[in-house]
C-alpha cells in the first residue's frame, strides 16, 4: 500500500476545503483526526485537522488530508465545524499528540513521521501478506 500526506494548507479557507473533501468522499472516510503539537518553548499547542480516506476502488494508495497546525484553540469555529461534520457522518474525532512539524528538517520527514504514527496506531490499511 502507498500512503501520502496531502497538505491543504494552514489557513481559514483550507479547513473548509478539507470539509468539502470529506462531504464528497463520505463513502471512503475512515478517520477524522485532531493532532495536537506542542513544543517545550511554547505552552499553547498547535492543532492540525486531518482525515484518512480508504483507498479508491482497485487502488493501492491511501490519502491522508491535513490542514497543518493552523488552529490555536479548540474553541474555534473551524474546529467546531470539523467536529460537527464528523458527528453528522457517524465518525468519532480521534485525538493524537504529535511533534510539531518544524521539529523536522523538512515536510517530507514530518510526513514520514506522521505516517509512522498512524501505522503504529493502526489507522492506515495495510497489505495482507499470506504466509505459507
Amino acid at each position: 500500500m502507498n500512503y501520502k500526506v496531502i497538505h491543504l494548507g494552514e489557513g481559514y479557507n483550507d479547513v473548509y476545503e478539507l470539509l468539502e473533501v470529506a462531504r464528497t468522499n463520505r463513502q471512503r472516510l475512515r478517520h477524522f483526526l485532531t493532532l495536537t503539537a506542542t513544543t517545550p518553548e511554547e505552552s499553547n499547542p498547535y492543532y492540525s485537522l486531518a482525515m484518512i480516506l480508504a483507498p479508491a476502488s482497485g487502488a493501492r494508495f491511501q490519502p491522508v488530508y491535513i490542514c497543518r497546525e493552523g488552529i490555536r484553540s479548540l474553541s474555534s469555529k473551524r474546529f467546531a465545524d470539523f467536529k460537527r461534520l464528523a458527528e453528522d457522518l457517524g465518525l468519532p474525532t480521534i485525538e493524537l499528540e504529535v511533534k510539531k512539524s518544524d521539529a523536522f528538517y523538512d515536510l517530507a520527514q514530518y510526513d514520514a513521521y506522521l505516517l509512522g504514527a498512524l501505522k503504529v496506531n493502526r489507522m492506515l490499511e495495510t497489505d495482507q501478506l499470506a504466509w505459507s
